[in-house]
């Protein structure tokens, strides 16, 4: 499945905010603990969002779960 610029950028920018939120935890400042807590909440909606994107996305996919999954393709009753 190829994914779009857009969503692509969403990706990257989610990764880095789990990647600023591991960090997060080992810098002795108060105002890690809030960015920690921000995006510990954060970060689950994105990747709900993200999840629902991807899967309502409607460009067209060469892969089907029936075309991967059985040898007869979509034609099987």
């Amino acid at each position: 499945m190829e994914l779009s610029k857009r969503l692509q950028r969403w990706v990257y920018a989610l990764s880095t905010c789990v990647a600023v939120y591991m960090v997060s935890f080992f810098v002795p400042l108060p105002e890690a603990e809030r960015v920690s807590l921000f995006l510990g909440l954060a970060i689950p909606i994105a990747v709900i969002r993200m999840v629902y994107v991807i899967l309502r996305n409607e460009r067209p996919s060469e892969w089907t779960f029936d075309s991967h999954f059985y040898e007869d393709g979509p034609s099987r009753l």
